[in-house]
């Protein structure tokens, strides 16, 4: 199609009625086989076939375009004609379509493109465009048949399923976890980008199969994980398991791995799917937790030795704090009183009644 300029830009796409010539080989359409009938009865044609149809010139001007065309654009035929000076294409699709359209006419060769293009109401919708040039018996070009087929909601599923996979991605980042899968017949083991990260490599080569995954694991955890998934697959049930690994670098991490097997219609499992998780700062953290509980348990316990003691040495400074005196009579009582208080021996105090007898009872009834 030509522009305002007139530029060949682009064209509109047309697919084949039921009973239109196909293209041979080479993707040619040749004239004596398309052209048979009369003008009137191609234009029937091209007005029943349910899809956006155009019928471009050699040079790649608009000759014909059906009714489909003209609703969706809401635009007539004269002004589809200067669509590459207008916004019919997006803008950000318009270099595209324009260089792929030109290297099309350049060389009869058939076009097949997916872009944006703009609806009577302003929304851009993806259509594929899909184009056959059709050709006399000499080989020229003589026309373009051309379709478009709107695929806006295969295109909005794609999206979807790649934001999907973005975000699937991004949330086993976070987390740190990674996805695997097991064919059992072949052996082949896939995985995740995230997996990569965990084990430290760049590529999927040296996890590409499950001995190169048994491989890198502790050597004193390997055979226990081996004996673990095997016995899974034997009964066909879940499998899970919490182990090391060792990088190239010798740096060792904790893993817990689940998974799940794929049955087929047989009942036999075929592959296995599941999620390996990254869990050395959980571990890390654990093992710093308990000992951190046991340097509190030391640290009362110790804070419980020196509480006794210190009670002790209080009790013994103040054990006579109500008797004064340092006469050597009064410091050989108290030198008889401080071996006697603290056992369980019963001692009768002689001597007149008083207050200084009140005293050294009171003093061993205390201590």
């Amino acid at each position: 199609m030509r522009g305002g300029s007139a530029k060949t830009s682009g064209w509109f796409h047309v697919s084949e009625a039921a009973d239109s010539p196909k293209p041979d080989r080479n993707g040619r359409v040749h004239a004596g086989e398309a052209l048979g009938p009369t003008e009137d009865s191609f234009r029937l044609i091209v007005e029943t076939i349910p899809g956006l149809i155009a019928v471009m010139t050699p040079s790649g001007e608009v000759e014909h375009v059906n009714s489909q065309v003209l609703e969706y654009f809401g635009r007539t035929l004269e002004e589809l004609k200067h669509w590459g000076s207008t916004d019919a294409v997006h803008p950000d699709d318009l270099p595209h379509v324009t260089a792929a359209w030109q290297q099309a006419v350049a060389t009869g060769s058939p076009y097949h493109f997916e872009h944006r293009i703009r609806r009577f109401d302003g929304q851009y919708r993806w259509f594929q465009s899909r184009g056959l040039p059709l050709r006399d018996d000499n080989g020229r070009v003589v026309r373009w048949y051309n379709l478009l087929t709107d695929i806006h909601a295969r295109k909005e599923s794609e999206e979807r399923l790649r934001r999907s996979e973005a975000d699937l991605l991004e949330a086993q980042r976070l987390s740190h976890a990674g996805s695997w899968r097991h064919h059992l017949a072949s052996g082949t083991f896939t995985v995740s980008p995230e997996v990569l990260r965990i084990r430290g490599v760049e590529s999927a080569e040296p996890l590409s199969t499950i001995d190169r995954m048994y491989a890198g694991i502790h050597p004193e955890d390997r055979a226990r994980v081996r004996a673990a998934y095997e016995g899974a697959q034997a009964r066909k049930g879940e499998f899970d398991a919490e182990y090391r690994i060792v990088l190239r670098d010798g740096t060792i991490k904790h893993l817990h791995t689940i998974g799940h097997p794929v049955l087929n219609e047989s009942g036999v499992v075929v592959e296995y799917f599941g999620t390996g998780i990254d869990v050395t700062e959980q571990r890390q953290a654990r093992a710093a937790l308990e000992s951190a509980l046991e340097e509190i348990k030391r640290l009362k316990d110790q804070l419980e030795d020196e509480n006794l003691a210190l009670r002790e040495e209080i009790d013994q400074a103040f054990m006579f704090q109500e008797i004064v005196g340092a006469s050597p009579a009064l410091k050989a009582v108290l030198s008889h009183v401080s071996k006697v208080a603290p056992t369980d021996s019963t001692v009768l105090i002689s001597g007149e009644t008083g207050t200084g007898k009140e005293l050294i009872a009171r003093a061993i009834h205390k201590h």
